[in-house]
């Protein structure tokens, strides 16, 4: 019995690409949705980086569901249907990244659908920049571990992606 094939410099780098590619729709989903909130534009902070960043809202806007439904089905729907098969990291690391885009999005739909008062209140505020915080350090956290090259591991949603990856071998945490 032989080992696992060892990946060229090429594969390894278009790999990480490939499966870091998605944790941006998260992280541009937390962008749009809290622009109003934590990146107001009389913030000084934003005043100083709105010119760097503004572009990438405004781009974003209308993109979103093109490139959200052509990442799913490139990645995920269609290797399933066809001889070419992206690597289990490619396609672990993108069932991961919906279901934390997913998240992201119950998340802002219910946070939306508060009465605006409760949104401004005290709580209202502290409880949109500390989810905002942790939704975005989760994605940042999976980059990083794509960057290093280890599987990113969440507890739940790491779990429920492992699941969903068809004629998968046995999965292990940390190596």
């Amino acid at each position: 019995m032989t080992g696992p094939a060892k990946l060229t410099q090429l594969e390894k780098i278009t790999d990480r690409f490939l499966g870091g590619f998605g944790y941006l729709f998260p992280i541009l989903d937390l962008f749009h949705f809290f622009k109003f909130g934590i990146l107001d534009k009389g913030l000084p902070l934003t005043k100083l980086l709105w010119p760097h960043i503004g572009w990438l809202f405004d781009w974003y806007d209308p993109m979103y569901s093109l490139f959200s439904f052509a990442f799913i089905y490139i990645f995920y729907c269609r290797p399933t249907k066809i001889r070419f098969k992206f690597r289990r990291w490619v396609r672990w690391n993108a069932v991961q990244s919906l279901l934390i885009g997913m998240l992201c999005q119950v998340h802002i739909t219910g946070f939306l659908s508060l009465e605006s008062g409760l949104r401004q209140s005290l709580f209202g505020v502290w409880f949109e920049g500390t989810s905002y915080l942790l939704l975005l350090s989760m994605s940042l956290y999976c980059l990083y571990g794509i960057i290093v090259g280890v599987y990113p591991y969440l507890p739940v949603i790491s779990d429920a992606a492992d699941i969903h990856i068809p004629n998968r071998p046995p999965y292990t945490h940390w190596g």
